[in-house]
């Protein structure tokens, strides 16, 4: 009686080929070698048991798993290989290799690479990161496979199985990971690098696809006080810049995506400091200023001069009063009017809290200093919510050490955390 024969539980949910009997193979003919003989044997021989339940499925056959319908993951994506960097292989260490190249030429340069050099550099540890994070997709759905194919039900699925499967996709991933994480932060910490704000989103964007933020305010603060290489200059010399310049900020998409980032690690120290070598430097107040009140100074500096001729014009028009002191009244009033609307305005503008969740500023802060420093209080709220329960009512009952570092940290910077009189319930 033929009964079917397995290695393991596992092996069940494998179709196995029906082997032929003895008498029905084919004799061996005199002309067959020895070798061909003993491979054949040994390739029909039962394997011996072992755990390596990836390499016995692989090898009875992959076709007997189950089809399972996944996403269509970055490798099927042609703008991903559409473009002369990536290698389209399972191969990944000849991506690995190439960036390793170009970065061990900029670290072994005696002289001030080009920006295009370096951020050719970065855009291949770009994509070996993305050809990895692509890969590690496949090799986890293909470890689900496995599990579910060596278990007659979900259920039977044990923690331990798990753990096996996830160290079987993550062992050769994190060496390689680790490596371009390390390559990059070299090059960009190099002296002769000067970080472009193209450079500083191609560092981010990598350490977005390893979810690795922990560079991140390092590298944020080089981007501000780091020497820059005076050009043709041997041996190179450095000029030491003004961090406090607006061309010094952070932009702030950058900004928002480190944070991001940082917020959904769960790393409350990190994302401060991220905040605090972005939003809290005096470079973005600066920027700030002038991207967004440079419009209300430029009026208020114009409207003098723009109510001269306004002035004289309404004067001609009567004769009750002498032209001229008519004029100077007329023109003391325009003043007078877009003083005082603009003066409500600037107020109604720095006092506006609708859009304060939990963090608010202290007492007493000056209205200008308020307004100045809108993106660092906005950051903190972001992650006062992200930290504490997102139940309303529960807000002002967190507890932990986290939490009263967070609490002490916004308080040095002159906010608060929950203010009573603002919460539901406490006007």
């Amino acid at each position: 009686m033929n009964r079917t024969q397995y290695i393991c539980h596992r092996c069940s949910a494998v179709t196995k080929v029906n082997q032929r009997s003895i008498t029905s193979r084919p004799l061996i003919s005199s002309g067959t070698s020895l070798q061909q003989e003993q491979q054949r044997r040994a390739f029909t021989r039962s394997r011996p048991r072992t755990r390596d339940v990836a390499a016995d499925i692989l090898n009875q056959g992959r076709a007997a798993l189950p089809t399972i319908k996944t996403k269509p993951t970055t490798r099927d994506n042609k703008q991903f290989w559409g473009n002369d960097v990536t290698v389209h292989s399972a191969d990944h260490a000849v991506l690995i290799r190439k960036s390793q190249s170009f970065g061990n030429s900029i670290l072994n340069s005696q002289t001030i690479p080009d920006e295009e050099e370096v951020l050719k550099a970065l855009t291949t540890i770009k994509y070996a990161v993305l050809q990895l994070n692509a890969s590690a997709e496949n090799n986890a759905n293909y470890a689900q496979e496995i599990l579910i194919a060596s278990h007659r039900s979900t259920k039977d699925v044990t923690p331990e199985d798990q753990e096996f499967a996830s160290q079987f996709v993550k062992a050769p991933a994190s060496l390689a990971t680790n490596l371009l994480s390390s390559l990059a932060h070299r090059i960009v910490a190099h002296p002769p690098v000067f970080i472009s704000e193209a450079i500083l989103e191609a560092y981010v964007a990598i350490h977005t696809a390893l979810q690795q933020p922990e560079t991140l305010p390092e590298i944020f603060d080089l981007y501000a006080h780091k020497p820059i290489p005076v050009p043709n200059s041997s041996p190179i010399t450095y000029t030491k810049p003004s961090g406090k310049k607006h061309t010094a900020a952070i932009p702030e998409d950058i900004a928002n995506a480190g944070l991001n980032l940082a917020i959904k690690q769960k790393k409350l120290t990190l994302a401060l400091d991220i905040i605090s070598s972005t939003f809290g430097t005096p470079a973005w107040r600066r920027n700030r200023f002038i991207r967004k009140a440079s419009p209300a100074v430029a009026a208020a500096v114009l409207t003098p001069m723009a109510a001269i001729p306004l002035a004289q014009m309404f004067a001609s028009t009567t004769q009750a009063a002498d032209p001229h002191e008519l004029m100077t009244w007329t023109w003391v009033g325009i003043l007078t009017y877009v003083g005082a609307v603009g003066g409500l305005g600037y107020i109604a503008t720095t006092t506006f809290n609708d859009h304060m969740k939990r963090v608010t500023w202290l007492p007493g802060l000056a209205l200008r200093r308020r307004w100045l420093r809108e993106d660092e209080r906005a950051a903190a709220d972001r992650v006062a919510l992200a930290w504490g329960f997102k139940q309303q009512s529960k807000w002002g009952l967190e507890e932990g050490a986290d939490w009263e570092l967070f609490k002490t940290w916004c308080i040095h910077r002159h906010m608060l955390v929950d203010a009573p009189e603002l919460m539901e319930g406490m006007e």
